[in-house]
Protein backbone atom coordinates (compact mmCIF):
# COMPACT_ATOMS: atom_id res chain seq x y z
CA UNK A 1 0.00 0.00 0.00
CA UNK A 2 3.24 2.62 1.08
CA UNK A 3 4.15 1.49 -2.94
CA UNK A 4 1.20 2.51 -4.30
CA UNK A 5 0.87 6.23 -2.39
CA UNK A 6 4.43 7.02 -3.22
CA UNK A 7 3.69 6.38 -7.02
CA UNK A 8 -0.10 8.68 -6.64
CA UNK A 9 2.33 11.39 -5.11
CA UNK A 10 5.13 11.07 -8.00
CA UNK A 11 1.77 11.07 -10.21
CA UNK A 12 3.23 8.49 -12.12
CA UNK A 13 1.41 7.05 -15.50
CA UNK A 14 1.51 3.69 -15.68
CA UNK A 15 1.02 1.78 -18.60
CA UNK A 16 -2.28 -0.25 -19.36
CA UNK A 17 -2.19 -3.65 -20.37
CA UNK A 18 -1.90 -3.17 -23.81
CA UNK A 19 1.21 -0.41 -23.65
CA UNK A 20 3.92 -0.99 -22.62
CA UNK A 21 5.82 1.41 -20.65
CA UNK A 22 7.97 2.45 -23.43
CA UNK A 23 5.29 2.81 -25.56
CA UNK A 24 3.47 4.75 -22.78
CA UNK A 25 6.47 7.75 -23.11
CA UNK A 26 6.31 7.54 -26.99
CA UNK A 27 2.64 8.67 -26.90
CA UNK A 28 3.08 10.96 -24.43
CA UNK A 29 6.13 13.11 -25.80
CA UNK A 30 4.70 12.50 -29.64
CA UNK A 31 0.77 12.86 -29.65
CA UNK A 32 -0.23 14.26 -26.17
CA UNK A 33 2.19 17.30 -25.49
CA UNK A 34 0.21 20.11 -23.41
CA UNK A 35 -1.65 17.28 -21.72
CA UNK A 36 -1.54 17.57 -17.69
CA UNK A 37 -1.25 13.74 -16.52
CA UNK A 38 -4.63 13.81 -15.18
CA UNK A 39 -5.78 13.71 -18.58
CA UNK A 40 -3.30 11.97 -20.10
CA UNK A 41 -4.40 8.65 -17.99
CA UNK A 42 -8.51 9.62 -19.11
CA UNK A 43 -6.53 9.58 -22.86
CA UNK A 44 -5.03 6.10 -22.34
CA UNK A 45 -7.50 4.65 -20.69
CA UNK A 46 -10.25 5.71 -23.63
CA UNK A 47 -6.97 4.06 -26.09
CA UNK A 48 -7.91 0.64 -24.08
CA UNK A 49 -11.19 0.83 -23.55
CA UNK A 50 -12.23 1.87 -27.62
CA UNK A 51 -9.03 -0.59 -29.08
CA UNK A 52 -8.11 2.66 -31.89
CA UNK A 53 -4.49 3.07 -32.30
CA UNK A 54 -2.73 6.49 -31.32
CA UNK A 55 0.62 5.01 -33.21
CA UNK A 56 -2.27 4.16 -36.39
CA UNK A 57 -3.69 7.59 -35.82
CA UNK A 58 -6.89 6.13 -34.99
CA UNK A 59 -7.47 8.37 -31.95
CA UNK A 60 -5.91 11.78 -30.61
CA UNK A 61 -6.46 14.59 -28.07
CA UNK A 62 -6.84 18.14 -29.03
CA UNK A 63 -6.71 20.86 -26.56
CA UNK A 64 -8.78 24.10 -26.54
CA UNK A 65 -7.53 26.30 -24.17
CA UNK A 66 -7.87 24.09 -20.96
CA UNK A 67 -10.73 22.04 -22.28
CA UNK A 68 -9.63 18.43 -23.98
CA UNK A 69 -11.12 16.36 -26.47
CA UNK A 70 -10.61 12.77 -27.12
CA UNK A 71 -11.15 12.72 -30.77
CA UNK A 72 -11.34 10.03 -34.20
CA UNK A 73 -12.28 9.86 -37.56
CA UNK A 74 -15.80 8.58 -38.66
CA UNK A 75 -13.48 5.28 -39.76
CA UNK A 76 -12.49 5.07 -36.28
CA UNK A 77 -16.22 5.30 -34.80
CA UNK A 78 -16.51 2.23 -37.86
CA UNK A 79 -14.25 0.48 -36.83
CA UNK A 80 -15.44 0.55 -32.82
CA UNK A 81 -19.15 -0.46 -33.94
CA UNK A 82 -18.04 -2.94 -36.17
CA UNK A 83 -15.92 -4.49 -33.46
CA UNK A 84 -18.96 -5.57 -32.08
CA UNK A 85 -20.58 -7.73 -34.20
CA UNK A 86 -23.93 -5.98 -34.03
CA UNK A 87 -22.93 -3.38 -36.78
CA UNK A 88 -23.95 -2.60 -40.22
CA UNK A 89 -23.91 0.40 -42.67
CA UNK A 90 -27.22 1.77 -43.47
CA UNK A 91 -28.89 3.45 -46.35
CA UNK A 92 -27.15 6.47 -48.29
CA UNK A 93 -27.76 9.71 -46.20
CA UNK A 94 -30.86 12.23 -47.06
CA UNK A 95 -29.73 15.95 -47.67
CA UNK A 96 -32.17 19.21 -47.32
CA UNK A 97 -32.11 22.07 -49.65
CA UNK A 98 -33.59 25.22 -49.18
CA UNK A 99 -35.32 26.67 -51.77
CA UNK A 100 -32.09 28.30 -53.01
CA UNK A 101 -29.91 25.46 -52.90
CA UNK A 102 -28.71 26.00 -49.94
CA UNK A 103 -27.57 22.62 -48.05
CA UNK A 104 -29.80 22.93 -44.58
CA UNK A 105 -29.41 19.28 -42.78
CA UNK A 106 -27.91 15.74 -44.00
CA UNK A 107 -29.92 12.39 -42.21
CA UNK A 108 -27.54 9.33 -41.89
CA UNK A 109 -28.57 5.94 -41.30
CA UNK A 110 -26.95 2.71 -39.35
CA UNK A 111 -27.91 -0.68 -38.74
CA UNK A 112 -27.75 -2.19 -34.82
CA UNK A 113 -28.63 -5.69 -34.03
CA UNK A 114 -30.23 -6.28 -30.48
CA UNK A 115 -29.86 -9.32 -28.26
CA UNK A 116 -32.67 -10.72 -29.76
CA UNK A 117 -31.27 -10.67 -33.15
CA UNK A 118 -33.41 -7.88 -34.38
CA UNK A 119 -31.85 -5.84 -36.79
CA UNK A 120 -33.25 -2.14 -36.17
CA UNK A 121 -32.60 1.08 -39.04
CA UNK A 122 -30.81 4.31 -36.62
CA UNK A 123 -30.98 7.62 -37.87
CA UNK A 124 -29.74 10.94 -37.00
CA UNK A 125 -29.75 14.53 -38.53
CA UNK A 126 -26.73 16.58 -38.24
CA UNK A 127 -27.57 20.61 -39.42
CA UNK A 128 -25.27 22.34 -41.69
CA UNK A 129 -25.28 25.75 -39.25
CA UNK A 130 -24.26 24.01 -36.61
CA UNK A 131 -21.07 22.00 -37.60
CA UNK A 132 -20.08 23.94 -40.14
CA UNK A 133 -16.45 25.10 -39.82
CA UNK A 134 -15.90 28.91 -41.04
CA UNK A 135 -13.47 31.44 -41.41
CA UNK A 136 -15.25 35.10 -41.35
CA UNK A 137 -18.88 33.85 -41.13
CA UNK A 138 -18.39 31.79 -44.85
CA UNK A 139 -17.27 27.82 -45.47
CA UNK A 140 -13.76 27.11 -44.98
CA UNK A 141 -11.78 23.87 -45.68
CA UNK A 142 -13.01 20.97 -46.98
CA UNK A 143 -16.80 22.28 -45.76
CA UNK A 144 -16.49 24.71 -48.73
CA UNK A 145 -15.16 22.23 -51.18
CA UNK A 146 -17.27 19.28 -50.29
CA UNK A 147 -20.39 20.30 -48.16
CA UNK A 148 -22.52 17.41 -48.20
CA UNK A 149 -19.43 14.59 -47.73
CA UNK A 150 -18.81 16.48 -44.29
CA UNK A 151 -22.16 17.32 -43.07
CA UNK A 152 -22.90 13.09 -43.87
CA UNK A 153 -20.23 12.29 -41.90
CA UNK A 154 -21.24 14.04 -38.93
CA UNK A 155 -24.71 12.76 -39.18
CA UNK A 156 -23.27 8.82 -39.54
CA UNK A 157 -21.08 9.94 -35.87
CA UNK A 158 -24.41 10.84 -34.55
CA UNK A 159 -26.26 8.04 -35.82
CA UNK A 160 -23.10 5.78 -34.58
CA UNK A 161 -22.58 7.25 -31.23
CA UNK A 162 -26.65 7.09 -30.71
CA UNK A 163 -26.45 3.21 -31.43
CA UNK A 164 -23.22 2.67 -29.24
CA UNK A 165 -23.15 5.18 -26.55
CA UNK A 166 -21.13 2.54 -23.43
CA UNK A 167 -18.58 2.26 -26.56
CA UNK A 168 -18.34 6.00 -27.61
CA UNK A 169 -19.13 7.92 -24.99
CA UNK A 170 -16.92 11.11 -24.41
CA UNK A 171 -15.34 10.50 -27.98
CA UNK A 172 -15.92 12.58 -30.95
CA UNK A 173 -15.03 13.02 -34.77
CA UNK A 174 -12.78 15.15 -36.18
CA UNK A 175 -15.83 16.24 -38.17
CA UNK A 176 -17.88 17.31 -35.82
CA UNK A 177 -15.32 19.31 -33.47
CA UNK A 178 -13.82 21.48 -36.93
CA UNK A 179 -17.12 24.11 -36.36
CA UNK A 180 -14.55 24.95 -32.68
CA UNK A 181 -11.78 25.57 -34.74
CA UNK A 182 -14.32 27.88 -37.03
CA UNK A 183 -12.46 31.44 -36.92
CA UNK A 184 -13.51 35.31 -37.58
CA UNK A 185 -10.99 37.94 -38.31
CA UNK A 186 -11.79 41.61 -38.28
CA UNK A 187 -10.71 42.26 -41.77
CA UNK A 188 -9.26 46.03 -42.39
CA UNK A 189 -9.19 47.75 -45.55
CA UNK A 190 -5.81 47.35 -46.53
CA UNK A 191 -6.63 48.91 -50.39
CA UNK A 192 -3.78 51.21 -50.93
CA UNK A 193 -4.46 54.69 -50.30
CA UNK A 194 -4.04 56.69 -54.11
CA UNK A 195 -2.66 60.03 -53.97
CA UNK A 196 -3.46 62.84 -57.04
CA UNK A 197 -1.13 62.54 -60.17
CA UNK A 198 2.05 64.73 -60.51
CA UNK A 199 -0.09 66.51 -63.36
CA UNK A 200 -3.05 67.12 -61.17
CA UNK A 201 0.04 68.42 -57.97
CA UNK A 202 1.44 70.93 -60.76
CA UNK A 203 -2.58 72.35 -61.42
CA UNK A 204 -3.02 72.97 -58.19
CA UNK A 205 0.30 74.51 -57.18
CA UNK A 206 -0.15 77.22 -60.12
CA UNK A 207 -3.73 77.77 -59.10
CA UNK A 208 -2.32 78.63 -56.11
CA UNK A 209 0.38 81.26 -56.87
CA UNK A 210 -2.61 83.24 -58.93
CA UNK A 211 -4.32 83.57 -55.66
CA UNK A 212 -3.97 86.71 -52.45
CA UNK A 213 -0.29 86.31 -51.27
CA UNK A 214 -1.35 87.53 -48.17
CA UNK A 215 -3.30 84.71 -46.84
CA UNK A 216 -0.27 81.98 -47.42
CA UNK A 217 -0.31 81.23 -43.76
CA UNK A 218 -3.98 80.27 -44.01
CA UNK A 219 -3.57 78.85 -46.98
CA UNK A 220 -1.29 76.32 -45.43
CA UNK A 221 -3.18 75.92 -42.31
CA UNK A 222 -6.02 74.69 -44.47
CA UNK A 223 -3.80 72.48 -46.87
CA UNK A 224 -2.28 70.86 -43.75
CA UNK A 225 -5.59 69.67 -42.73
CA UNK A 226 -6.44 68.60 -46.43
CA UNK A 227 -2.48 66.51 -46.82
CA UNK A 228 -0.04 65.02 -44.85
CA UNK A 229 2.26 68.30 -43.70
CA UNK A 230 0.75 70.29 -46.83
CA UNK A 231 2.09 68.33 -49.23
CA UNK A 232 0.27 68.28 -52.31
CA UNK A 233 1.68 64.69 -53.04
CA UNK A 234 -0.09 63.83 -50.47
CA UNK A 235 -3.54 64.80 -51.83
CA UNK A 236 -5.79 61.80 -51.82
CA UNK A 237 -7.45 61.55 -54.75
CA UNK A 238 -11.15 61.78 -53.39
CA UNK A 239 -10.19 64.99 -52.08
CA UNK A 240 -8.98 66.08 -55.76
CA UNK A 241 -12.17 67.42 -56.82
CA UNK A 242 -13.18 69.02 -53.59
CA UNK A 243 -9.89 70.52 -53.30
CA UNK A 244 -9.55 72.33 -57.14
CA UNK A 245 -12.71 73.88 -56.44
CA UNK A 246 -12.15 75.59 -53.60
CA UNK A 247 -8.57 77.00 -54.83
CA UNK A 248 -10.45 78.37 -58.08
CA UNK A 249 -13.21 80.00 -55.85
CA UNK A 250 -10.21 81.57 -53.74
CA UNK A 251 -8.52 82.41 -56.96
CA UNK A 252 -11.47 84.38 -58.14
CA UNK A 253 -12.45 86.35 -55.25
CA UNK A 254 -9.13 87.26 -55.42
CA UNK A 255 -9.20 88.20 -59.29
CA UNK A 256 -12.70 89.78 -58.69
CA UNK A 257 -10.78 91.78 -55.94
CA UNK A 258 -7.99 93.13 -57.66
CA UNK A 259 -10.23 93.81 -60.87
CA UNK A 260 -11.88 96.03 -58.39
CA UNK A 261 -8.88 97.52 -56.69
CA UNK A 262 -7.73 98.89 -60.50
CA UNK A 263 -10.75 100.42 -60.83
CA UNK A 264 -11.09 102.28 -57.61
CA UNK A 265 -7.28 102.93 -57.93
CA UNK A 266 -6.15 101.12 -54.81
CA UNK A 267 -2.50 100.60 -54.24
CA UNK A 268 -3.35 97.12 -52.49
CA UNK A 269 -5.94 94.68 -51.80
CA UNK A 270 -6.86 93.62 -48.54
CA UNK A 271 -7.65 90.35 -47.31
CA UNK A 272 -11.16 89.82 -46.57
Amino acid sequence: MSNELVKHEQKDISAPSHFTPEQVDTIKNMFCKGLSDDEFKVYLYTCQRTGLDPFAKQIYAVKRGNQMTIQTGIDGYRLVADRSGKYAPGQEPVFVHDAHGKLLSATAFIKKRTNDGTWHNVPATAHFEEYVQSFNGKPAGLWLKMPRTMLAKCAEALAIRKAFPAELSGIYTKEEMEQADSVEVEVVNSKPVEYITSEQVEELTKLLSECDPSTVKNRDKWLSLKCEKGDLNKLKKECYETTLQIILDRRSEYLARLIEQKMNGDDEVKDE
